[in-house]
């Protein structure tokens, strides 16, 4: 059976264009990646920005400020991921 996981992630805006700026993979229910979303929204644009550079320290600072621990994985291929969130997004605009 596959690991069920969500995707959370951060997206820089700029001159009126979004960039999607680190993702990661959350492994567990929506509800779960909706925690690590808030958690990530709830911070300050320092920590964001520390968060995109050390993706990997996600998942320690969220079990230490929460108590919660999650499998939390920093996924690399960012092009890769807007490539497929695009794809998404427009099936979604064309259904309209």
């Amino acid at each position: 059976m596959k690991k069920k996981y969500n995707w959370v992630y951060i997206l820089t805006c700029g001159d009126g264009s979004i960039e999607l700026s680190m993702c990661w993979k959350v492994f567990g229910t929506r509800g779960d990646a909706i925690k690590v979303e808030i958690f990530i929204k709830k911070g300050r644009r320092k920590f964001k920005k520390r968060l995109i550079n050390s993706p990997q320290m996600l998942k320690d600072i969220f079990y230490d400020k929460t108590g919660y621990e999650l499998k939390i994985l920093p996924y690399e291929d960012i092009e890769k991921v807007e490539r497929e969130t695009k794809i998404v997004v427009d099936r979604i605009n064309e259904s309209k």
